[in-house]
């Protein structure tokens, strides 16, 4: 054994050295390290004092350093997590990583793993990263304190994301050609489009701002491209293969044939489901849309693009008959023939029914007309008895239904002298009924004859009460007395929203009225205050006055009335008195019947 074996066999425990100078450790290149766990030495290629943990050999005591990262785009789209491998040197057991935003916010790793002095492993969900805080800083912190960054290496960079469907909608042959492509990227960088593979349409091009524009030739079958479009939005890419299907195309054709397209009557202007709504048919099944090309169609109405009729026409004073041209297009923008079609607004029609008996209405059209009926007025007696007005019942908007039947009836007039079947002498007839509608329906409108005149000394006509009998019953000569009352009915009877003039009334010295009356009072001596009254000692009864109610139906009255009783000079042998408006008009006592007016 040498003496040097000897020493270097030597092992120490708890060495204490008390010089001052400082004590010698092991020394040598880098190539001359050992791999022992715990050894000291110093590195004379590198001038630093190191040691050797249970990996590697790492200097001691000198900050750790960052050289590099492999992922620096974080797709946050994904989710999930991101996993960094950071390499440098002297990382240290207990290293922690995080990452510095622009704002200096903090995102902490959620693991980090030292793999050596040299590498870490850190895993980060991509969540914590977002597009407004990037670039993000690295940061290492070594268990002993000192630390490292690395700047502005971290960002956030999706892909696009396609928003236009993989099939296009179909195009046709001749046409210009609009198609814009979109994808949208949620870091907000500018989308460019590229053809990457695939041919688009024959005569079609794509800028980078994925418009496909052109002019299609002709084609005489259905023909399918397949090209497939790249989205890039800074360096990230999103590819999607399209197909566009080219197909021939012919113009829409006409169903509807030229010619009237309808006729509005004045009280059904805005019933535009009476016009006939233009059609024409596509072969290619694409949709049609109209306008109106050539001429006008009625002030206030309105075609639709598909076709379809609304507004209110306006109101004219003769019959106008409207000329227009329509022209139909498909989707692809290619027009059919123009086609000439009309419609004439009606100006208001009047149409009167004042013959005794019964009749049928036929509707000319669906809507709402105005209708009056009238009564017939009860015949005077003799020695002055005066017969009554007849009733009257207004309607302003008398649903109709174009080719329905609707029953008339018009009432006959009281005739003077009348001898009563069944006894009494020289009494009024009370005047018939006038009817409207579908009979026994509860919008059937039935207005009341006026009550007879009665003889001084003999006897009203008196009645069962009937529908038909007079719904207001005339006075005795030139005294007034009590009168007849009927009791089927009180006054003329109403269809569904009708208005009632005229009704039930006794006649008393003070001529008592009822509810059905227009009149705030009867006044005394009958002079002629209220409507339908019976006549009175001077005067007849007042008629109802229709200047309020329509123009054109009043024109057609006295005066503008209707109804109005006998007056004391109007019977036999009676003293002179005053004739009121509507005497001599429908249900008024100096004309012969009732009458049905209708409106539209």
């Amino acid at each position: 054994m040498t003496k040097a074996r000897d020493i270097a066999d030597f092992r120490f425990e708890n060495i204490t050295d008390t010089g001052t100078e400082g004590t010698k450790i092991a020394s040598g290149t880098t190539a001359q390290r050992g791999t022992t766990q715990g050894q000291l030495r110093y590195n004379t290629t590198t001038n630093t004092f190191e040691f050797r943990d249970n990996s590697d050999t790492t200097d001691f005591l000198s900050a750790p350093q960052i050289s590099s990262v492999d992922v620096v785009d974080v797709q946050t789209d994904l989710g999930g997590n991101e996993t960094f491998v950071i390499t440098g040197k002297n990382f240290k057991v207990g290293a922690v990583v995080s990452f510095i935003a622009n704002d200096a916010s903090v995102v902490n790793a959620t693991s980090t793993a030292r793999d050596s002095a040299t590498q870490l492993t850190v895993v980060v969900p991509r969540s914590s990263f977002t597009n407004a805080k990037e670039p993000y800083d690295i940061k290492l912190v070594n268990g002993d304190a000192l630390q490292a960054s690395l700047e502005n290496q971290i960002n956030v960079d999706n892909n696009p994301v396609w928003q236009t469907g993989a099939t296009l909608t179909t195009i046709y042959h001749e046409m210009a050609q609009n198609i814009q492509l979109s994808a949208t990227d949620s870091d907000g960088d500018a989308v460019t489009y590229s053809v990457v593979s695939g041919s688009l349409p024959t005569n079609l091009s794509m800028n980078s701002s994925g418009l496909i524009t052109g002019t299609l030739g002709t084609y005489n079958s259905a023909t399918t491209y397949t090209f497939t479009v790249r989205a890039t939005a800074n360096s990230k890419t999103a590819d999607r293969e399209f197909t566009q299907v080219v197909e021939p195309n012919s113009a829409p054709a006409w169903t509807t044939p030229a010619g009237s397209l309808g006729i509005m009557y004045d009280s059904a202007r805005s019933n535009v489901a009476g016009l006939t709504q233009p059609s024409a048919t596509d072969l290619q099944g694409q949709t049609i849309s109209y306008a109106v090309t050539s001429g006008s169609i009625p002030a206030g109405l309105t075609l639709g693009s598909n076709g379809a009729w609304s507004g209110t026409a306006t109101a004219v004073g003769t019959d106008t008959t409207s000329t227009f041209e329509i022209t139909p297009s498909d989707s692809a923008g290619l027009a059919g023939p123009a086609r000439q079609f009309t419609i004439q607004i009606k100006a208001p029609v009047l149409q009167t029914f004042s013959t005794y008996g019964t009749g049928t209405w036929t509707a000319p059209l669906t809507g709402n007309i105005k209708v009056a009926v009238i009564g017939a007025a009860g015949g005077y007696g003799h020695n002055w008895g005066r017969g009554g007005a007849g009733g009257v019942v207004w309607h302003d908007s008398y649903a109709v239904v174009s080719g329905t039947d609707y029953d008339y009836e018009v009432g006959e007039s009281g005739s003077a002298w009348h001898t009563r079947t069944n006894g009494g002498n020289n009494v009024g007839k009370n005047g018939g009924s006038s009817k409207f509608g579908i009979s026994g329906d509860a919008a059937e409108l039935i207005a009341l004859g006026g009550g007879g005149g009665q003889h001084s000394s003999g006897s009203q006509e008196k009645s069962a009460g009937a529908a038909n009998e007079g719904s207001y019953m005339g006075n005795v000569g030139s005294q007034v007395q009590g009168c007849y009352k009927p009791t089927a009915s009180l006054g003329t009877q109403q269809g569904v929203g009708a208005t009632i003039y005229g009704g039930y009334r006794c006649g008393t010295s003070n001529m008592q009225h009822y509810a059905w009356d227009t009149a705030a009072s009867a006044g005394a001596n009958g002079n002629g205050q209220s409507v339908s009254r019976c006549g009175g000692n001077a005067n007849g009864g007042a008629g109802v006055d229709f200047s309020s109610l329509d123009s054109d139906i009043a024109a057609l009255g006295h005066n503008n009335h209707f109804a109005a009783g006998w007056h004391a000079g109007g019977g036999y042998g009676g003293t002179s008195g005053s004739v009121q408006d509507g005497y001599n008009a429908y249900g008024g006592a100096g004309t012969t019947t009732g009458a049905v007016i209708l409106k539209y």
